[in-house]
């Protein structure tokens, strides 16, 4: 037994005695490196699957608006690759993969085409004027207001990047504000 210990004989000392330690501390951060690269891994799985049903979906829509033979041929050729579609008409549902990721596309033109640029300009609208302007008809890109909405309409209009334009066999008591 030494009375007098050197200082770089107490080092050596402890560092060997913390060894332990960091090894268990390296394993742990390992461990959790593994469960986050599994976890987007599978993410990123469902992620693919969701694309493939979704270019599934459109494909057999799309097909399926042209003709109906080539419809078949589509649905066949992916349900050979795993996946499960099913149409009826012009509309298509498809489903790939483990997670079972699911899509559906359609080719018939819906009754009122919201696009969601349309709605979020029509909700700010709302919001700057202050009151509730409600379009009579949709169309893609474009709105139709009765004449009292569409005079308060003018005021934030250009603001939000529509412009009022003139349509042929126009319906009276309409105005149409369409993007710029």
């Amino acid at each position: 037994m030494y009375i007098f210990e050197s200082p770089t004989r107490r080092r050596s000392r402890s560092r060997t005695q913390d060894g332990g330690q960091v090894t268990i501390l390296l394993v742990g951060v390992v461990l959790a490196a593994a469960v986050a690269i599994v976890g987007l891994a599978l993410i990123a799985q469902a992620m693919v699957d969701r694309t493939r049903a979704r270019t599934a979906a459109d494909a057999v829509a799309l097909a399926a608006a042209v003709d109906e033979l080539a419809a078949s041929e589509v649905t066949d050729w992916y349900q050979e690759r795993g996946a499960a579609v099913s149409r009826d008409g012009n509309r298509a549902l498809a489903s790939v993969g483990d997670s079972r990721a699911a899509a559906w596309a359609t080719t018939d033109r819906t009754e009122s085409l919201r696009t969601p640029a349309l709605v979020a300009i029509m909700a700010r609208a709302n919001q700057l004027l202050a009151t509730t302007i409600e379009p009579e008809q949709w169309d893609e890109f474009a709105i139709a207001l009765s004449l009292a909405d569409a005079a308060r309409f003018r005021a934030v209009a250009p603001e939000l990047g529509l412009c009022e334009r003139a349509v042929l066999g126009h319906q009276s008591g309409r105005r149409t504000f369409a993007l710029c």
